[in-house]
């Protein structure tokens, strides 16, 4: 599951009117662990931020997010080859490190 690092429940909440956006990527942070504890050890299931990426959404206006998509791809599949079983259930940032949820 790839969600935003804003959607974590540790992130303070800000008026800005993306309410249904911020909820489906809570919903799907949520589904995440749902689905970890239901496989067990049958998968390793995670959420991942991709970081905020250079795309149509991410680079709106004069903001212009920091990485590439190719960054944030190299940087998600380095941490999901490292990922252990320990690691279901979590939520990590495409740096690798873990964002609290």
């Amino acid at each position: 599951s790839i969600e935003k690092t804003f959607t974590s429940q540790s992130a303070k909440v800000k008026p800005g009117g993306v309410c249904s956006y911020r909820i489906s990527k809570a919903a799907g942070n949520m589904a995440s662990r749902i689905f970890a504890a239901e496989l067990g050890d049958e998968a390793i299931v995670v959420a991942m931020s991709p970081g905020w990426v250079q795309t149509d959404m991410g680079s709106s206006g004069s903001r212009v997010a920091p990485l590439t998509p190719d960054q944030s791809i190299a940087g998600m599949l380095d941490v999901i080859t490292k990922l252990s079983p320990c690691d279901s259930g979590k939520f990590y940032s495409f740096n690798g490190s873990e964002v609290p949820f």
